[in-house]
């Protein structure tokens, strides 16, 4: 993320993961540092052409507008959504009806997708 000044960007991280897995290090492009999805995509744009087949993995809540921002960039885009926040639990219980930090996270999460929409929305 922008705001965390780690010496390694996410890329790099995931590429070391990735060589260690045995991916051979030719077969990975890391885009440059980026600080949203749509600089991803027109970061992506620059490693590769667009009018091509790409696979998006991304949490499901945000995939729409992942998708929408690739396309724009010209991909062809196959979403693969992962991270699917769903309860385990079909009992409505008492403790449903009350606060915690990790409802409070899923709420500030939800808040920040819709705002992010918005604003391509708006913008485009």
């Amino acid at each position: 993320m922008p705001w965390d000044k780690t010496k390694k960007t996410e890329g790099e991280m995931l590429k070391e993961y990735a060589i260690s897995n045995g991916v051979p290090s030719y077969k990975i492009l890391v885009t440059k540092d980026v600080e949203n999805t749509a600089d991803e995509a027109a970061a992506v744009k620059e490693l590769i052409s667009p009018n091509k087949k790409i696979i998006i993995i991304t949490s499901a809540f945000h995939m729409n507008r992942a998708k929408k921002l690739f396309e724009k960039q010209g991909f062809n885009v196959k979403p693969y959504k992962v991270d699917y926040n769903i309860s385990q639990n079909n009992e409505i219980v008492i403790m449903d009806f009350l606060p915690d930090a990790e409802d409070l996270k899923l709420t500030e999460t939800g808040i920040k997708e819709i705002i992010g929409r918005f604003f391509y929305l708006v913008k485009s």
